[in-house]
């Protein structure tokens, strides 16, 4: 069965379903059809769904309900298709792909190319990003990547994590990100690898670990742990501390009188 609601009965009624929680808003430029059989909404036309700060845009969105314990309903989860984008306290993301899982407060993009920015970042991933609203946290699966908009700082790793805290006029901003796996990162003339990797935006410092690679200007150091102020330039490198007999590495190479390498 297909019906064709007014926008305003669908918004009250997503609101009632959800009286003890904040509630989901549908509205659509054209049309919402309520499928009962499916136990759905889809919403046409420059469509958008709201729950508090959360807000989904799409060409298309499907809003899935179920009946709840008190033998009412509740809109539990909303699938963005189509020029997928959303917005949440200063973040912002675009996919080909986006669920919102209203019950548990999670946004999920999937389907390439996937981009989140914020105030302070642009973030992007190959395979899926997931932001979960409390606490404040984004997970990138597939080719990471998150570039500091305040300068040319940038990392790479095949997963990451990264953490919000509350910035200024309520938008969150990026403080730490925790990197795994094929860890790359440029900031300047240094240049690093690691197996893992640790960035606290706070002290800006990163913490290396495992098979770690720092390239500076003249200099390349090798060892199992390093920690890095990117805004001293300091560097110190670590040997391995489960007792294992690797030593720390160093290679300067050679410089002519005006600071080029020397052939």
């Amino acid at each position: 069965m297909k019906r064709l609601l007014p926008i305003l009965t669908v918004l009250f009624l997503a609101a009632a379903a959800q009286a003890a929680d904040m509630p989901v808003e549908l509205s659509a430029k054209d049309s919402i059809a309520w499928r009962k059989s499916d136990k759905t909404y889809v919403a046409s036309g420059d469509a958008e769904a709201t729950k508090g700060d959360t807000h989904l845009h799409a060409n298309s969105l499907t809003a899935e309900y179920r009946e709840t314990e008190t033998g009412g309903t509740e809109v539990y989860q909303v699938t963005a298709r189509e020029s997928a984008r959303f917005s949440s306290r200063g973040l912002t993301g675009s996919a080909g792909q986006i669920l919102y899982r209203a019950d548990k407060n999670l946004v999920i993009m999937t389907e390439a190319p996937l981009v989140l920015d914020s105030n302070t970042a642009h973030i992007t991933a190959s395979r899926k990003i997931t932001l979960h609203e409390s606490p404040r946290r984004v997970d990138l699966d597939g080719q990471a990547r998150i570039q500091r908009k305040t300068d040319d700082t940038i990392m790479t790793a095949n997963q990451m994590t990264a953490l919000f805290s509350p910035g200024e006029n309520g938008q969150d901003e990026l403080s730490e990100i925790h990197a795994v796996g094929n860890v790359t990162l440029v900031s300047g003339k240094l240049a690093s690898l690691s197996d893992e990797a640790t960035y606290n935006m706070a002290t800006d410092e990163v913490v290396l670990v495992g098979h770690v690679k720092i390239t500076r200007e003249d200099s390349q150091l090798g060892g199992d742990r390093a920690i890095i102020n990117l805004t001293t330039g300091d560097s110190r490198i670590l040997a391995a501390e489960n007792g294992e007999d690797r030593r720390v590495r160093a290679l300067f190479l050679p410089t002519d009188n005006d600071g080029e390498n020397a052939p």
